[in-house]
């Protein structure tokens, strides 16, 4: 259900496109900063010369999920460009098709940090610099622009810095992270920024976890490790059911088949060649300290890892422990790194490179070790970063089996993209499900059952 399409020129024209769309797509991804999508419009007004449409606007979209339970989704987006523009078959009509991006991606663009953090936890570094460079007033979400003079040696701010009176959207969570840093932004933009200090991110809570990704979905932006999204509770089950399954009285099981997986493909599983050469399954660094000019190494084995470092989703590791050579070829994936003893005002600084570059490497490669691409009705309650739970039919014969069941592919899976195609009459989702462990653990011999019978 579509409440609200509006797009607002730089002129403060407002234009009601919900006559005129086609359709839009709106994405979410994890291992993305801002969300982004685009919009089709069926033009017969030739609104792009009129309007005009200049990449400069800004796009206001409200819809929810017609059932029961749905929450009202309320997005704004600033417009870049118009990626196609064609005749349509209607006389004197054509398709147009508008792509739209995050305002904080736009005002990453825009702006610079040239800036000192002294011994500051490397979360506070980052709530600083997106809530003083990138956070956005309500008016300027929705059309309000207040253009800035800035330039080099000046600095935007955002507004003045006030909690709940100033109509800023800020930064929405922020995983605390462990002890105090001291880094120099050298004139980097503020997402720049801020993804070059999630690589040194560790969390207070559990140091293992330094897996810190910025990213946004629809409530907001989000500076978390992935390993803490991985033991939330689950949000949704979804089901791989045959179409029109019923309860045992008969009845019509609505949710669930609003839940229930249209089409699946499985991807990248059991990939060793991609996991070895990225260093997930080994890895080593060799650090060279430009101040006392002594070198160090570190070697990272996944054998050794997985029971203690990070979280997981399920409990059993990809690879059994001691039963391949993958663990132990650290020489398949190294990576180089300069440090320095002291930095800024003779502080000692604590890079920590050895503890936390291979590890999160093997991390952020773990989560995509099993990716599954699902096809399913849209449901605005879905985000990325949510844990879902999976209940897929197994694909062997199920004759004389009481569980019908995968029980290698059900369990917990994190939500890592979301991909929504909404029109007037439908709304369509394309999720990205992705998990780093299985539910049970591989098995060491060939079953008898396994032998083909004629």
């Amino acid at each position: 259900m579509i409440d609200e399409i509006t797009l607002r020129s730089y002129t403060g024209f407002t234009m009601n496109l919900k006559g005129i769309f086609e359709n839009f797509t709106l994405y979410e991804d994890m291992f993305s900063n801002c969300m982004s999508g685009s919009i089709t419009l069926i033009d017969s007004l030739n609104i792009v010369k009129h309007f005009p449409i200049i990449g400069a606007e800004t796009l206001t979209i409200k819809y929810r999920t017609p059932y029961s339970g749905s929450s009202l989704v309320k997005l704004c987006f600033r417009t870049y460009k118009i990626s196609v523009r064609v005749a349509a078959i209607q006389p004197s009509t054509q398709m147009v098709r508008i792509e739209f991006v995050s305002h904080q991606s736009v005002k990453s663009m825009q702006r610079r940090i040239s800036k000192s953090f002294v011994s500051m936890p490397v979360s506070k570094m980052v709530e600083n610099i997106f809530n003083e460079y990138l956070a956005v007033t309500r008016s300027e979400m929705e059309g309000g622009f207040s253009p800035s003079q800035g330039g080099f040696g000046g600095r935007i701010v955002a507004s003045p810095d006030r909690e709940d009176d100033d109509g800023l959207i800020r930064i929405k969570t922020v995983e605390p992270t462990f002890d105090s840093r001291s880094y120099v932004i050298p004139y980097w933009t503020p997402l720049y920024a801020i993804n070059w200090l999630a690589h040194r991110a560790r969390s207070r809570y559990d140091t293992s976890l330094c897996d810190y990704v910025m990213y946004e979905n629809s409530d907001g932006h989000h500076f978390v490790p992935i390993s803490r999204l991985k033991i939330q509770p689950v949000s949704f089950t979804y089901t791989d059911y045959p179409q029109g399954f019923r309860s045992k009285s008969g009845d019509r099981m609505i949710e669930s088949e609003l839940r229930n997986i249209v089409a699946m493909t499985v991807e990248d599983v059991t990939d060793k060649v991609k996991q070895q050469t990225l260093g997930m399954l080994s890895s080593a660094v060799l650090t060279h300290d430009m101040t006392t000019k002594a070198w160090s190494n570190a070697h990272f084995k996944y054998d050794e890892s997985f029971s203690y470092q990070g979280n997981h989703l399920e409990d059993n590791p990809l690879v059994p422990a001691g039963k391949t050579d993958y663990s132990n070829a650290v020489e398949s994936h190294i990576r180089f790194y300069p440090s320095s003893t002291y930095t800024m005002k003779g502080l000692q600084n604590i890079h920590e490179t050895e503890e936390t570059v291979l590890l999160r490497q093997s991390l952020l490669n773990q989560i995509n070790s099993t990716n599954l691409i699902v096809d399913c009705y849209g449901d605005t309650n879905v985000k990325v970063g949510q844990v879902v739970d999976l209940k897929i039919m197994s694909s062997e014969s199920l004759k004389n089996k009481d569980d019908f069941e995968d029980e290698y592919l059900k369990g917990r899976y994190l939500v890592t993209t979301v991909k929504h195609v909404v029109t007037d009459r439908e709304h369509l989702m394309t999720m990205t499900l992705s998990r780093d462990s299985f539910p049970e653990p591989l098995a060491d011999f060939k079953k008898a059952e396994l032998a083909i019978e004629p």
